[in-house]
């Protein structure tokens, strides 16, 4: 019996329990399933995003000036592209928006991100 009392106290031990960092407030209970899994996310934290920000700030300022000059030069050009697509394709319904005058500024507001 008391083999099975220490594989009994074993098996309560290793079942995970609540994160305590995922939920401060949420008291630590355990868990009907030892082997599920720890919930991961996709999203960085305050802390994290911060600190990748950081960290990308810093990687930055160790590239060459003229590369970074270029890298924003290109990114303006891709940006000015997609707004003269937007008012070209936008601006160029504008007989088919008469009777639903929303459909001009859908069109706009789908085609600006590409």
């Amino acid at each position: 019996l008391a083999q099975d009392d220490q594989a009994e106290s074993a098996a309560k031990e290793s079942r995970p329990l609540v994160s305590s960092r995922l939920h401060p407030q949420a008291p630590s209970r355990e868990l009907p399933f030892s082997s599920m899994p720890e919930v991961l996310s996709l999203c960085k934290g305050p802390k994290e995003a911060y600190e990748a920000f950081a960290d990308k700030g810093a990687e930055l300022s160790r590239k060459p000036i003229p590369k970074i000059f270029h890298q924003a030069v290109l990114a303006g050009v891709y940006k000015g592209f997609g707004g003269m697509l937007c008012l070209t394709v936008a601006g160029g319904i504008a007989d088919a928006s008469k009777n639903n005058p929303t459909l001009q500024s859908f069109v706009f507001a789908a085609l600006f991100p590409v």
